[in-house]
C-alpha cells in the first residue's frame, strides 16, 4: 500500500516539473532570440529615411533614396523595391545591383516600363542580389503617385504670331527665343502707294498750268470780241 502511495505522489510531482521545464525552455528560447535580434540591430544600423510615409515617389523620372549608416554596417547593399500587394508589383525590383553605403543618398532611375503606381511600397536594403531575403534595412510604406502628363502650356499667343515676322514665327515654332517685341512692333512694313496716285507737287503744277491756260483763253476771247464789234 505504501508503494502504491509513493508512486502516486511521484507521479503527481512529475507532471508539474515537466510543465515547468517546457515553459522554462520556451522562455530561454525567446530570450535567446531577443538578444540575437538586439545584437543584430546594433550591428546593422542602416536606417532608410526616404522614401517614407510623408515623402513618397512619383512615376516621373528619378526618385531619391536617403539613409544613415554606422561604421559596422556592410560597405555596400542592394536596394530593392517591394510591395506586399502583388497586383501593384508582381515581383520585387532590384533598383541597383551594388550601392555604396557611404553615399547616404542616391537617385535611382525608373525600371523598364516606368515606375508602378500605388500604395504600400517599401525599399529594402538587402545583402546583395543573390541574397534578397537577407534584409539589412527597410523603409516605411510609401506611395508612388502618378504625375499629370498633359500638354505643357506655352507663352506664345496668336497675337505674337501676328505681330512678328515670318522668321520670328518660325523661331518660336522651333523652340528658339522670340525676337525682341519692341523691334517687332517698331519695324513696320512701308506703306504701299499706287504709281497712278497723284502727288501733291504734280497736282500743284498742273493746277497752275490750267489756271494760266484759262486766263489766256479769256484774254483771247476778249480780244476776239473787241475786234469783231
Amino acid at each position: 500500500m505504501r508503494t502504491n502511495g509513493t508512486r502516486s505522489n511521484l507521479a503527481s510531482l512529475f507532471l508539474p516539473i515537466s510543465l515547468f521545464s517546457i515553459c522554462l525552455s520556451r522562455v530561454m528560447h525567446f530570450v535567446t532570440v531577443s538578444v540575437s535580434l538586439l545584437f543584430a540591430a546594433s550591428a546593422l544600423a542602416y536606417q532608410i529615411n526616404e522614401p517614407s510615409e510623408t515623402k513618397g515617389w512619383t512615376d516621373s523620372g528619378l526618385n531619391t533614396i536617403s539613409w544613415e549608416m554606422v561604421d559596422t554596417d556592410p560597405k555596400s547593399v542592394t536596394p530593392v523595391l517591394t510591395n506586399q500587394n502583388r497586383t501593384a508589383l508582381p515581383q520585387d525590383l532590384i533598383l541597383m545591383v551594388i550601392l555604396s553605403g557611404s553615399l547616404l543618398t542616391v537617385q535611382v532611375n525608373p525600371p523598364n516600363g516606368g515606375w508602378p503606381v500605388g500604395a504600400t511600397f517599401r525599399v529594402n536594403f538587402v545583402r546583395d542580389s543573390k541574397h534578397p531575403n537577407t534584409i539589412l534595412a527597410q523603409s516605411s510604406e510609401f506611395v508612388i503617385s502618378a504625375v499629370s502628363t498633359g500638354t505643357p502650356t506655352t507663352t506664345t499667343t496668336s497675337f505674337s504670331y501676328l505681330r512678328t515676322s515670318t522668321s520670328a514665327a518660325a523661331a518660336i515654332a522651333s523652340g528658339t527665343s522670340e525676337p525682341d517685341s519692341s523691334s517687332a512692333e517698331t519695324t513696320t512694313a512701308p506703306a504701299t502707294t499706287s504709281s497712278n496716285a497723284p502727288h501733291l507737287t504734280d497736282f500743284s503744277n498742273n493746277g497752275l498750268v490750267s489756271l494760266f491756260a484759262l486766263f489766256g483763253a479769256m484774254l483771247f476771247w476778249r480780244g476776239y470780241v473787241v475786234t469783231h464789234t
